[in-house]
């Protein structure tokens, strides 16, 4: 998706108005940063990690995983409704 985008803002550049442009550089900012790999992410993350990993150690211990407490009680708040929901992370 990000390739096939990105493409097409390049062959059709002189066509995008400038707020729409803004928009999909935006948004392939995102998509790139989300879902494909950057060594340059990768780097930055272990920099950061080796920097303060105490204070993350502290944070992760005090607050648990992500999956943890905040996704379960959102899953019990659904499941008290007339719907059953599921919620599940991919």
């Amino acid at each position: 998706m990000h390739r096939v985008l990105a493409r097409c803002c390049r062959a059709n550049q002189g066509a995008i108005g400038q707020e729409v442009r803004v928009f999909l550089d935006h948004y392939l900012h995102l998509i790139r940063s989300q879902s494909m790999d950057d060594p340059r992410i990768d780097e930055l993350c272990n920099r950061i990690y080796s920097n303060h990993r105490q204070a993350l150690q502290l944070i992760y211990d005090r607050i648990g995983p992500v999956e943890g407490g905040l996704l379960e009680d959102i899953e019990q708040l659904l499941r008290k409704g007339d719907v059953p929901w599921h919620v599940s992370w991919a």
